[in-house]
């Protein structure tokens, strides 16, 4: 995905424009979740799995639960906010 500000704004326009067509539901739908990983599938939008962690992304083999002491799937690992931070380089961040 480059980052440039033409890409940004148009990002962010899209993103603006598809929020402003869904209803409040469909927004409550969306932030409220079918359990802890996944949205909440409702029409024309499928459901999405949403993950976190401080270092990337990590996404866990077959069942889950709630602390991760699962298998994980291979990721990539990305430095945490505080490494680019102490970078003192804006290019960097």
């Amino acid at each position: 995905m480059p980052n440039d500000a033409t890409s940004q704004s148009s990002y962010c326009s899209s993103a603006t424009r598809i929020v402003a067509g869904l209803s409040l539901a469909e927004k409550i739908t969306l932030v409220s979740g079918s359990d802890f990983w996944h949205t909440e599938a409702f029409p024309g939008y499928e459901q999405i799995m949403l993950t976190d962690g401080p270092h990337g992304l990590r996404k866990q083999a077959g069942a889950s639960d709630h602390v991760g002491l699962s298998d994980s799937v291979p990721a990539t690992c990305f430095p945490p906010a505080v490494t680019l931070g102490s970078a003192w380089d804006c290019r960097s961040a």
